[in-house]
């Protein structure tokens, strides 16, 4: 798939050091059949076990993939790895700057 919703990039430092390109992408909604809809998950440089999230409609299908992003980018950061920014690994770049929660 080459035409994605939404793409982002950055760094990520192995907790031994090292470190790696990460580029998430997430595709556009397809319908698949009346109530089934999938979206493509591209996540380089991270460990993951899905590339598409199905849903009902294209908003389930959208939530989800953004959720499974988030568990993965998660994961990473939960065994001791570190996000920066691509151009900066001195500069860590929060968890909460790529999946903001707003408080009601």
């Amino acid at each position: 798939m080459s035409d994605y919703l939404a793409e982002r990039f950055m760094r990520g430092v192995n907790p031994d050091g090292t470190s790696t390109e990460i580029e998430i992408r997430i595709g556009r909604p397809e319908e698949v059949s009346e109530q089934t809809w999938t979206v493509a998950i591209d996540i380089k440089g991270l460990e993951y076990g899905m590339n598409t999230a199905l849903g009902v409609d294209p908003w389930q299908a959208l939530t989800i993939a953004f959720a499974v992003t988030e568990q993965a980018v998660r994961y990473f950061l939960d065994s001791g790895g570190k996000l920066c920014a691509e151009e900066n690994e001195e500069s860590e770049l929060p968890v909460e700057d790529l999946f903001p929660r707003f408080a009601a």
